[in-house]
């Protein structure tokens, strides 16, 4: 039986990663599970397929890594959980990160990728063209109980509250995007958002729920917006992300045109379900997404890389809780 180019690439690839996990405990697992779930894909869709090897090759780099010695330290992106945190120290944080990745780029160590995984304090922000919202309004939204954040990111107002999970994914797009979605910034950054889009419809299906997207940026059920979106990207690394609502109290959202459209509403997986859908019952499915659609392994930040990325004083401004594993 004749192979073709490509099945012949990719058998290629799946021997040279069995060869490289034989000594490192756990990774044959993980090559022979991710390479069974990648088969899946049909054989035309090759714009997928050279996304899944470009991770392949990436990750067979790790592998033959001798400083990288199990499992536990096979990290594509690092994730980490922040907590309720206020929004302007989530805001230095996401920059700090961003100015991180750029140092390592530029030290020649482009495998830096971060998500954080968080929930803010009640705060309305907006995007670039924040000039449509006066001090007044400003002065109105934060006299009824919380913050307001003019920002970098792309969209309109938004609130941010307890019970929406929020994720700030801050990844260099150059180990992500298929080669052919890079011959302009601007197609990088559609793939990106629209691969968001999907990390988020495929959450939201295992409760069930049919996502869909529309021509205003997020995922909505019917007319309804369940996860708003607002992205960044300088140099091709990325900020800002997206926030899904769990149990948010909705009330809020009464207060603006969420994202600036007009007569369509906002909703939870809570009010969709008619249970209560909390931020901590939605992140694992969030995780196990993400991981999927962008073809990445995820390893939870302990306290020590909690103290590399994040500098002290940040900490203390985002009240972070101790590690659990610390104490």
């Amino acid at each position: 039986m004749r192979r073709s180019k490509l099945q012949s690439q990719v058998l290629s690839l799946y021997k040279q990663c069995l060869r490289a996990a034989e000594s490192k405990p756990g990774f044959k697992v993980n090559v022979q599970t991710t390479f069974r779930r990648n088969a899946l894909i049909p054989k035309t869709d090759t714009i997928r397929i050279e996304h899944v090897m470009r991770n392949g090759y990436r990750r067979l780099d790790m592998m033959k890594d001798p400083n990288v010695s199990g499992m536990g330290n096979f990290v594509d992106d690092k994730k980490k959980k922040l907590g309720v945190i206020p929004y302007r120290g989530g805001y230095k944080l996401q920059e700090h990160l961003v100015g991180e990745v750029k140092r390592r780029i530029a030290e020649g160590d482009n495998k830096l990728n971060l998500l954080l995984l968080l929930e803010h304090k009640p705060v309305y922000t907006t995007g670039i063209r924040s000039k449509e919202y006066s001090l007044e309004e400003e002065m109105r939204l934060k006299n009824l109980g919380a913050d307001f954040v003019r920002t970098n990111r792309g969209g309109l107002i938004t609130f941010h509250g307890p019970g929406q999970l929020v994720a700030y994914p801050i990844l260099n797009l150059n180990n992500f995007v298929p080669q052919v979605h890079r011959r302009k910034a601007a197609l990088g950054m559609r793939w990106y958002v629209n691969t968001l889009e999907q990390v988020v419809i495929r959450t939201i299906s295992s409760y069930g729920l049919e996502g869909a997207r529309s021509p205003h940026t997020g995922v909505w059920v019917g007319d309804n917006k369940i996860c708003a979106m607002g992205v960044h990207s300088s140099q091709l690394i990325t900020s800002h992300g997206l926030a899904l609502n769990a149990n948010t109290d909705m009330a809020w959202f009464r207060n603006i045109v969420p994202c600036g459209i007009q007569d369509k509403g906002v909703t939870s997986l809570t009010k969709e379900l008619g249970r209560e859908i909390t931020v901590g019952d939605v992140t694992p499915h969030l995780i196990e997404s993400f991981s999927q659609e962008f073809s990445a392994v995820l390893v939870e930040c302990d306290q020590e890389q909690t103290k590399q990325f994040i500098p002290q004083h940040l900490v203390d401004e985002l009240e972070i809780p101790p590690d659990e594993n610390s104490k």
